[in-house]
C-alpha cells in the first residue's frame, strides 16, 4: 500500500535557484504492517517461568514473548515491559523423565489482570528434543512458545472485533535508533526531535532492551546542477522481531553543503515529515 504526499515545509536554508523548497515524503507499507493494528491495548507481560532452571526458563519465556508478538499481541518481559493496561502471564512447568529422545513437560498458566484477578487459565502438555533441552535457546523452544501462545492470544483478543482494526492503538513502545550517514549535527538532532514528536503523538519511548517498534534512517546526498545537491533520506520502520513494517522516503534539493554543519530548522522539518510518514504507515492509508 503506497501513499504519496508533498510536505509543504519550507526549509530555512540559503536561497538557491533551482532547488524545490519541499520535502517529498513517500510512505510504503510492508507486509508486517498488520502488526500495528492491535486489538489489545495493554498486551501481556510474561513473568519468568517457574519450575525450570534459569537458562531453560529464560529460553521458554523468550520464545513465548516472540510467539505472542507474531500472534499480534504486544508482549514483553522484565521491568520495562507492559503498561497500565497490561495483563500478566504466570506459568509453572513440571517436567518428566526423558523418553525416546524427548523431554516431556507440562505448563500450567494463569492470565492475570492488573488487580491480580485471574482472567484465564490453561494447561498444555508438551515435549522437546533432549538435545535442545540440554542446550536451551529461544529458537529451540519456539514450537512450545507457539503452542502456548494460541490460547493466550485468543483470550486477550477475545473482546476485539474486526472494526477495531480501523484505528491504531500505539501501545507498543517505539525507538528511533539514528540517522546514519548524515553530515553536521543531523544524525543527532533529527532522531531527538522525532522522539519528542512521537511522544507528543502518544507513543511511549522504549527503554534499553525493551521490545519495541524500531525506526532507523539513512542519509544520502548526490551532486546536482546549479550548486545544489539531491538529499535522499530513507526511514525503515520495523516490528520488534525485525520484520519490516514499511519504508518512508524523503527527498529534497538543497544548496550544496548547506547541511554540513548546524541543520537548524531543517532538522525540525525533516523530523516532522518522518513522523507524519510513520503515522501514515500505522494508519494504513493509501
Amino acid at each position: 500500500m503506497r501513499i504519496v504526499a508533498g510536505l509543504l515545509l519550507l526549509l530555512s536554508l540559503a536561497a538557491c535557484q533551482g532547488p524545490s523548497p519541499y520535502w517529498v515524503m513517500t510512505p510504503n507499507r510492508g507486509e508486517a504492517a498488520d502488526l500495528l493494528y492491535l486489538r489489545d491495548p495493554g498486551g501481556v507481560v510474561v513473568l519468568p517461568v517457574d519450575g525450570l532452571d534459569s537458562a531453560r526458563g529464560a529460553a521458554l519465556t523468550a520464545a513465548l514473548v516472540d510467539a505472542l508478538q507474531r500472534a499480534n499481541v504486544p508482549a514483553g518481559t522484565g521491568d520495562g515491559a507492559g503498561n497500565s493496561a497490561s495483563h500478566f502471564l504466570s506459568a509453572v512447568a513440571r517436567t518428566g523423565p526423558p523418553a525416546e529422545g524427548s523431554v516431556p513437560f507440562e505448563i500450567v498458566w494463569d492470565l492475570l489482570d492488573r488487580e491480580g484477578a485471574v482472567t484465564g487459565s490453561g494447561r498444555e502438555t508438551l515435549s522437546i528434543a533432549e538435545a535442545i533441552w540440554n542446550r536451551p535457546a529461544p529458537e529451540g523452544f519456539g514450537p512450545a512458545g507457539d503452542r502456548l501462545a494460541v490460547p493466550i492470544a485468543a483470550l486477550v483478543q477475545s473482546d476485539g472485533e474486526a472494526d477495531t482494526q480501523d484505528a491504531l492503538v500505539p501501545s507498543m513502545p517505539i525507538a528511533v535508533a539514528g540517522l546514519s550517514g548524515a553530515p553536521g549535527d543531523g544524525g543527532e538532532t533529527v532522531p531527538r526531535l522525532m522522539t519528542h514528536l512521537l511522544e507528543r503523538q502518544g507513543f511511549s519511548i522504549a527503554g534499553e532492551g525493551q521490545a519495541a517498534l524500531g525506526v532507523t534512517g539513512t542519509y544520502r546526498a548526490t551532486p546536482a546542477d546549479n550548486g545544489a545537491e539531491l538529499v535522499a533520506i530513507r526511514w525503515r520502520l520495523t516490528a520488534p522481531d525485525g520484520r519490516e513494517i514499511g519504508i518512508i522516503d524523503q527527498e529534497n534539493r538543497v544548496p550544496r553543503g548547506s547541511l554540513n554543519g548546524d541543520w537548524g530548522e531543517a532538522a525540525y522539518y525533516v523530523a516532522l515529515g518522518a513522523v507524519d510518514g510513520i503515522l501514515g504507515l500505522l494508519a494504513g492509508g493509501g
